[in-house]
C-alpha cells in the first residue's frame, strides 16, 4: 500500500503531480488496488476528493497526525497498518517530529529527489516482511 502526504495545494496535485505520475505510469501506486487507470481525472487520486479510491492526501499543517488517521484505518483500503510496517519519507526533517510516539520508521530524502541509496533503503523496507 502506497500513499502520498503533501503539503502541496490540491490544485498542484490535480494539475502538475497526478499527470506526472500518469505520464511515468505510477499513478496506479496511488489509489485502492490500482484501480484507477493512467487516464483517470486526477482528482479521484486526491482522498478528500474520493475516500473509496483515492491515496493522495494534501494537508495545509503537519504530516503526522494525518499519517496517524491514516494508520488507524481513514484510508481508502479502510485498513488499519502496524506502525512498524509503515515508513514516511520526507525531504524536510521537521516533518518527522512526533514519528517516535506513533512507532514508524522514517527516512531523510535530500530535497532534489531520491539517490540511490535511498530507493535501496526503501526497497528493503518494503521487502522486509511487513505483516
Amino acid at each position: 500500500y502506497t500513499v502520498i502526504v503533501t503539503s502541496q495545494p490540491g490544485a498542484t496535485t490535480e494539475f502538475l503531480a497526478v499527470p506526472l505520475l500518469q505520464r511515468a505510469r505510477l499513478a496506479h501506486l496511488f489509489c485502492k488496488d490500482g484501480c484507477l487507470g493512467d487516464d483517470a481525472a486526477a482528482e479521484k487520486y486526491r482522498y478528500s476528493c474520493d475516500s473509496l479510491q483515492g491515496a493522495i492526501y494534501n494537508v495545509s499543517g503537519k504530516k503526522i497526525p494525518v499519517i496517524e488517521t491514516i494508520v488507524a484505518g481513514d484510508n481508502c483500503w479502510r485498513l488499519k497498518f502496524k506502525p512498524q510496517n509503515v515508513l514516511f519519507v520526507d525531504d524536510c526533517i521537521d516533518n518527522f517530529e512526533g514519528h517516535e510516539a506513533l512507532g514508524i520508521g522514517v527516512l531523510h530524502v535530500k530535497q532534489d529527489g531520491m539517490c540511490a541509496d535511498d530507493i535501496s533503503c526503501i526497497e528493503a523496507f518494503s521487502l522486509s516482511g511487513s505483516d
